[in-house]
């Protein structure tokens, strides 16, 4: 969606509580998105393209996001949004693809090798032969 750029990338830290993430991808133009795991690979891309750049706040946000769309496409919005309403802490049995994200944004190695874990062997391969002034690539595919 046009908005989610903003939303992704003007976070103060590049975290989010889950209920922030959650009312905004149930937004009725943004929660078709979490019906589709092309848009959580496009934000971890993404995410690998800021961590080359070491805006690591930016690559941490990406990843957040992406995981959480992953595991609504695994589980649902739906699913999530009450697990959140119940008021009780969630373990991360109950939420492993949003956990697996998150866990790993305790640094740049952690972030790198979740995102490429996703990835296979050839797309990696063709991300390391990127030039390393992406300025513009970056702003065009984000938009």
């Amino acid at each position: 969606p046009p908005q989610a750029k903003k939303f992704i990338l003007n976070t103060p830290d590049g975290k989010f509580p889950l209920s922030k993430l959650i009312n905004f991808w149930s937004l009725p133009q943004n929660v078709e998105s979490t019906r589709d795991n092309i848009v959580c690979g496009a934000a971890w891309y993404l995410a690998l393209v800021f961590l080359k750049r070491r805006m690591i706040k930016e690559a941490q946000a990406l990843i957040i996001n992406g995981s959480f769309i992953n595991q609504c496409y695994n589980s649902s919005i739906g699913y999530i949004k009450t697990l959140c309403e119940s008021g009780v802490v969630i373990p991360k049995q109950k939420l492993p693809y949003f956990f697996h994200g998150f866990d790993s944004i305790r640094s740049p190695d952690s972030m790198e090798a979740f995102v490429q874990s996703y990835f296979p062997q050839e797309y990696r391969q063709l991300m390391t032969s990127f030039p390393k002034d992406l300025t513009g690539f970056i702003d065009q595919i984000s938009d």
